[in-house]
């Protein structure tokens, strides 16, 4: 079986350089949206407010350290 060659037209060949540019841009912010903290919540512990970093669905996350408005 022989295989046969394919070639793109102009037109063709644009679109695919366009889709390209697109999908490398479109992995380029999935990945920074994947590095971002999942949430920021302010939590009251012992009469005290906290900064957290929340983690996943379950809530669990690390404190950022005492809440304050300049932060």
């Amino acid at each position: 079986m022989a295989s046969e060659i394919i070639v793109f037209s102009d037109e063709q060949a644009r679109a695919l350089i366009n889709l390209e540019q697109r999908y490398h841009v479109w992995m380029e912010a999935e990945r920074a949206l994947a590095a971002m903290p999942y949430d920021l919540r302010r939590k009251e512990v012992g009469g005290r407010a906290f900064l957290y970093e929340i983690r996943n669905r379950s809530g669990n996350g690390t404190s950022l350290g005492p809440w304050s408005e300049e932060q």
